[in-house]
C-alpha cells in the first residue's frame, strides 16, 4: 500500500473518531440534532454531517460543542492536521 493510501485511510479514521466524539457529546448531553444546530448556529444538516463524517468540522468547533454539552473537548482532537 502507497503512503498516499495509507494517510487517505488514517485521515478517514480520524474523521470517523471525531464524529463519534461529536455523537456521543451530543448524545450525552441530552441534546437533539436540531437543539445543537439551533445552539451553534448552524443547520441540522451540518450537525448530521459533522456526526457522520461527511462534513468535517472546521478547527473550534469540537471546542464549542463540547462548551456547550458542559464537557471536555476530546484529547488529540486537532482539526488543523485532517
Amino acid at each position: 500500500m502507497s503512503y498516499t493510501s495509507q494517510h487517505k485511510m488514517s485521515h478517514k479514521r480520524q474523521i470517523k473518531s471525531l464524529s463519534r466524539q461529536i455523537q456521543i457529546m451530543r448524545h450525552d448531553s441530552g441534546l437533539t440534532q436540531p437543539q445543537l444546530a439551533k445552539l451553534m448556529g448552524v443547520s441540522v444538516r451540518t450537525v448530521s454531517g459533522w456526526e457522520t463524517g461527511d462534513r468535517p468540522p472546521k478547527d473550534g468547533v469540537l471546542e464549542q460543542i463540547a462548551r456547550i454539552c458542559h464537557q471536555s473537548a476530546p484529547e488529540g482532537a486537532n482539526l488543523g492536521d485532517l
